[in-house]
């Protein structure tokens, strides 16, 4: 089991498509769904895909997939693609990865 963050944009999609294809092993997706995501880049339901809408920064939610799925990796896809200040960016990027860690933001 593997959890992927931002797995219906168009990097997280073509993972989540290319692992399913090539392993077989199960994934919980998590996305927000903004401009950059839709479910339509992960084609016809696979029933080792797990769709979870939401935002990685929401400590509960990914606490909760990590206690109900127990993914034995997180590959963390998601990440905002339009240009903006970099501390921005890196303000955003580090909070996404410290709630995955389940350190303080």
């Amino acid at each position: 089991m593997l959890l992927v963050t931002g797995g219906a944009g168009f990097i997280g999609s073509n993972f989540v498509l290319s692992t399913l294809a090539q392993t077989g092993e199960a994934i919980v997706n998590l996305d927000k769904l903004t401009y950059a995501g839709s479910l339509e880049n992960l084609g016809p339901p696979n029933p080792k895909h797990v769709f979870v809408k939401g935002d990685i920064c929401d400590r509960a939610l990914v606490r909760s997939l990590l206690q109900q799925h127990r993914p034995r990796a997180i590959s963390r896809t998601s990440a905002p693609s339009q240009m903006s200040p970099f501390t921005n960016v890196w303000r955003g990027s580090a909070a996404r990865s410290a709630t995955l860690a389940g350190l303080p933001a």
